[in-house]
C-alpha cells in the first residue's frame, strides 16, 4: 500500500513562503519609511514613484491572496465556474466576500486614475483624465490639458496607505472567517498545516 503524501508546510501555500497579509504589511512599512523624510515639494519624484509602487503592491497582494485561498482550499476553485473579471466579483465567487464597499470602490477608482496618469503621462493632465474626474464629481484642482499636472503630497500618500491597509485587513479578516465557515459547514478535513495557513491570513 502506498504511503499517504506528506502534508505540505503551512508556508508552502503562500507565494514566496510568506503569508500575503504579512508581506503586504512589511511593504507598507517600507513605503512609509521611504516617504516620511521626503520634502513636500513639486514635483516629488520619490512620492510619485512610491505611489505607483503602492498600487502595484496592492494589486500583487490581491493576486497572491487569491492564489493562497485556492492553494489552501482547492474546493473554492469550483466556485469560479461563473467568475467575472472584476476583483469584487472574483472574490465574491470564490469565498463570498468582496474587498471593496461601494465607497471604497470609488476611492480605488480615483487612485487607479492617478496611478495611470503618472505611469502613462508623467502626471500631466489629459483630456480623458479630466473628463473622468469631472464625471466622478471630483475637482482636479486645475483644468489645463497637457499643461497642469497631478500634485501628490505626503499627506495624500499617507492617506492612500491608510486606505489600502484598511481594505487589506478587512479582506484578510473576512476571508479568514469565510474559509473557516466553509471548512465547518462542508465538513472538510484539511489537516493542521492548512489550518495554520488559514490562521496566518490574519495580521
Amino acid at each position: 500500500m502506498a504511503e499517504p503524501p506528506e502534508e505540505l508546510s503551512w508556508l508552502d501555500y503562500f507565494s514566496g513562503g510568506v503569508p500575503t497579509g504579512e508581506y503586504f504589511r512589511m511593504i507598507l512599512e517600507h513605503l512609509r519609511k521611504l516617504v516620511d523624510p521626503a520634502k513636500d515639494e513639486f514635483p516629488s519624484i520619490l512620492i510619485e514613484v512610491c505611489y505607483i509602487g503602492l498600487v502595484s503592491y496592492f494589486e500583487a497582494f490581491c493576486k497572491d491572496h487569491f492564489a493562497a485561498i485556492i492553494n489552501i482550499l482547492p474546493t473554492t476553485a469550483i466556485r469560479l465556474r461563473d467568475k467575472g473579471h472584476e476583483v469584487n466579483a472574483l472574490y465574491g465567487a470564490l469565498v463570498t466576500v468582496t474587498p471593496f464597499s461601494k465607497d471604497e470602490a470609488s476611492v480605488y477608482d480615483e487612485v487607479l486614475r492617478a496611478r495611470n496618469l503618472l505611469v502613462h503621462h508623467g502626471g500631466t493632465f489629459t483630456s480623458s483624465y479630466l473628463e473622468q474626474m469631472h464625471s466622478a464629481g471630483l475637482d482636479p484642482g486645475s483644468s489645463r490639458v497637457f499643461f497642469d499636472s497631478l500634485v501628490l503630497t505626503k499627506d495624500a500618500f499617507f492617506r492612500e496607505i491608510h486606505f489600502f491597509e484598511g481594505v487589506a485587513r478587512k479582506l484578510l479578516r473576512s476571508t479568514h472567517t469565510a474559509m473557516n465557515r466553509m471548512v465547518a459547514e462542508e465538513g472538510l478535513t484539511i489537516g493542521k498545516e492548512r489550518q495554520k495557513a488559514i490562521d496566518a491570513l490574519l495580521w
